[in-house]
């Protein structure tokens, strides 16, 4: 009788407290996973994807790390300035090539090249004025001038420089792969999409485009490249034969303005000033 007891109750015991494997979590959206999801997409888009320019020797860490946090709300609030600028910038990067190309058909300046010179990269050292920094359009123009020589930098020593976070760009391809595989599959079952949601598929739409211009743009680097007028000119020789031509004025950022009007690759958006956007050489 009592193995007979026994044999029962270690069968209750069995289905009272069975033993369970992997178990799939339930197949519906909570709020929390929906705010998590589309939160952590748009971090990932609006952080990783900025390549912001050489900082001011004088900026520090904090200083620098509120241009980001600037910068990252502005591509929250209107991810498509960051693609407007991201795009000027790609154009102006590509513009030089071609110019350095007519100066000089086996030279080795490239795409990297342009952008590390329109981020700030090149800093031009005289023997009469203070340093200050030079695009790649005004970089052209003293080498064509031969006020300088074209400097030794090479493509591998400014992608050296860069300090792009492969990982980083990783887990933000993998997050907004599988959100955006996870909002087709919702379309292709004509499941509803929350407003939420299709924000953020708008700021997957502007990152992808924002990652392609910026792709060979250096990221987060520091230190630039020093460049030195040849020893026989000095600025105030190079302002005396210059002032006289019809594209000379009076400077307001560097005495090199004459060279490179345009006012920086955002000079297309005119409305910018008046929302408190700085739309300079250097406005990132």
């Amino acid at each position: 009788m009592s193995n007979n007891l026994s044999c029962t109750g270690q069968s209750l015991d069995n289905v009272t407290h069975p033993r369970l494997g992997w178990t799939q979590a339930p197949n519906q959206r909570g709020t929390i996973d929906l705010l998590w999801s589309c939160a952590f997409t748009v971090f990932l888009c609006t952080w990783t994807v900025l390549c912001l320019n050489v900082p001011a020797k004088e900026e520090g860490f904090w200083a620098q790390t509120r241009r980001k946090a600037k910068w990252s709300l502005i591509a929250v609030f209107s991810p498509e300035i960051l693609v407007s600028f991201a795009c000027g910038q790609w154009t102006s990067a590509n513009s030089s090539v071609l110019d350095f190309k007519e100066l000089e058909p086996r030279t080795q300046w490239d795409t990297r090249h342009g952008f590390y010179g329109d981020m700030g990269g090149f800093v031009l050292e005289t023997k009469d004025f203070k340093a200050f920094p030079v695009t790649s359009k005004q970089v052209h123009w003293l080498v064509k001038k031969k006020y300088i020589d074209l400097p030794p930098v090479t493509a591998r020593e400014i992608e050296d420089k860069s300090k792009a976070d492969t990982f980083a760009k990783a887990v933000t391809i993998i997050q907004t792969s599988w959100f955006m595989l996870q909002c087709l599959g919702r379309a292709a079952q004509a499941l509803a999409f929350t407003t939420l949601e299709l924000s953020t598929v708008a700021f997957v739409c502007c990152t992808l485009p924002t990652y392609y211009f910026w792709l060979r743009k250096p990221v987060d680097v520091f230190t630039p490249t020093i460049i030195k007028v040849k020893t026989e000119f000095s600025m105030a020789d190079i302002i005396t034969d210059e002032e006289n031509t019809k594209d000379w004025h009076p400077y307001i950022r560097t005495p090199l303005d004459f060279v490179d009007n345009r006012g920086g690759p955002s000079w297309t958006l005119t409305i910018m000033p008046k929302i408190k956007i700085p739309c300079g050489l250097w406005p990132l």
